[in-house]
């Protein structure tokens, strides 16, 4: 689709966009176009500057004219529209203008998302706006905050796969830039505590789910989506809470499901690689334990056999390195022939591996399907 807009102007965040969308048929993106211009066209009528200040302003002020005019809710495609331009131009905002704005846009996105006709394309451009302003906007204060990230954070658990993607990697980025940032450091631990709570009650929502055979249990969905967020979001949580939560995983490899361990094996990777990860080395060593216990008895290939073993050494090194002189697993002392002591680090991966191997040959993992089913019993 060719738009009027996009030759012989000189407006350039509504040439990016138009030239972002303009030539797909995808009817979301037919909707940018036609409000973008519709957008330009009246700051060219009332003489306004064509910023990207004048275009938030611009934006705020219809999304506004929608909430009063349709109190049943605004129409899907014009919020997701909107939404999208938003989304688009916040990052162009001078950073001490968004951070004086910070009250306001914090209003429009719980406001905006709060709404039933808003569609996935919605959630979406709010969720990046959210991150950008929790990045950019926030300060120290977690009064301020801590709305827009509860209900930011609530997101990670949605039904719609596109959903959770976003929320997942924009959690990510803002756990991570609050862990790096001495002014934004009083917010690491709330935030953190607000994603351990969740996983709590979705561990307790699955124990106490009674599954109908027709329906997959909720409870046991959340835990799982939960987890895919814990994979990238573990190595940036403060160190009570990632301590906490990574206790609840030892009773979850209890249950020697692959989606489960899939997820967890993850989470320990990431935490293990990551240096900024400010994990207790007795609580990675015990977890360390259990997961080598449940790799051993489901063991299925070659090449998650050799997954296995580099995680356990980096997991090894990397607890060793932070506590050398506690003791690990075993007093029993390995020598070699010229009577010198093998590392402690390395007879427990010997060990591990030797008990995997032992079952590399049985049968394959049971079906991913019962694992909400397995998930659900917990609590019991």
């Amino acid at each position: 689709m060719e738009h009027p807009f996009l030759e012989n102007s000189s407006d350039d965040f509504c040439n990016t966009v138009l030239s972002q969308f303009c030539k797909s048929n995808n009817e979301h993106h037919v909707h940018i176009c036609t409000a973008i211009g519709t957008m330009s066209q009246e700051l060219r009528d009332q003489s306004f500057p064509l910023t990207p200040i004048a275009y938030f302003g611009a934006t705020c002020s219809a999304l506004q004219s929608l909430y009063t005019a349709t109190p049943e809710g605004p129409p899907s495609h014009l919020i997701d529209a909107l939404s999208t331009i938003l989304s688009l131009v916040v990052p162009r905002i001078n950073q001490a203008i968004l951070r004086k704005k910070y009250e306001h846009l914090s209003h429009v996105m719980i406001q905006l998302l709060g709404l039933k006709t808003i569609g996935t394309e919605g959630i979406v451009s709010c969720l990046k706006c959210v991150k950008h302003l929790l990045i950019v906007g926030a300060k120290g204060n977690w009064s301020d905050v801590a709305k827009l990230y509860g209900v930011f954070i609530g997101y990670i658990t949605d039904d719609r796969q596109k959903v959770r993607k976003v929320a997942h990697n924009c959690l990510c980025d803002v756990l991570q830039n609050i862990q790096s940032s001495s002014m934004l450091a009083p917010l690491l631990a709330p935030a953190s505590e607000a994603i351990t709570k969740l996983f709590e009650s979705s561990l307790l929502l699955a124990g106490g789910t009674t599954v109908n055979a027709s329906e997959r249990p909720n409870g046991a969905q959340e835990v799982l989506h939960v987890l895919d967020a814990l994979k990238l979001c573990l190595p940036f949580m403060s160190s009570k809470y990632l301590n906490n939560t990574l206790k609840y995983f030892k009773s979850l490899l209890e249950l020697r499901q692959p989606l489960v361990n899939r997820r967890i094996t993850d989470g320990l990777n990431a935490i293990c690689i990551q240096p900024t990860a400010e994990v207790s080395p007795e609580v990675l060593l015990d977890l360390l334990d259990s997961f080598a216990t449940s790799v051993s008895a489901n063991v299925s290939s070659a090449d998650t056999l050799t997954f296995t073993a580099r995680l356990l050494g980096i997991g090894m090194r990397r607890s060793m390195k932070q506590h050398k002189d506690m003791s690990i697993f075993s007093t029993v002392y390995v020598y070699y022939e010229e009577e010198q002591e093998v590392p402690i680090e390395e007879i427990f991966v010997v060990e591990t591996l030797a008990a995997v191997l032992m079952n590399f040959d049985q049968d394959g993992i049971e079906d991913d399907e019962e694992t909400v089913y397995a998930l659900t019993g917990m609590g019991s």
